[in-house]
């Protein structure tokens, strides 16, 4: 749905994204920034950065934590 490159550039795949609400594509949009800032999947239910079509738009306490420690490491 979404791609990062190591050099922090997204892109959408828009033949998925013709297939999503509004809200999957929030969700994958906020995700592949995660990426860009530094943060990898998590496996968790309502985190933004799990893989997959979800319908998640607000960060988890693990996306936080993530952030936090990302950022501490750069």
């Amino acid at each position: 749905m979404g791609y990062t490159s190591s050099n922090g550039t997204i892109k959408f795949n828009d033949y998925h994204f013709e297939d999503m609400t509004s809200v999957q594509r929030i969700k994958t949009a906020t995700h592949e920034l995660g990426h860009a800032l530094g943060l990898d999947h998590t496996n968790g239910t309502n985190d933004i950065m799990k893989q997959g079509k979800l319908s998640i738009t607000s960060l988890s306490s693990t996306d936080k934590s993530s952030y936090d420690e990302a950022y501490n490491n750069y």
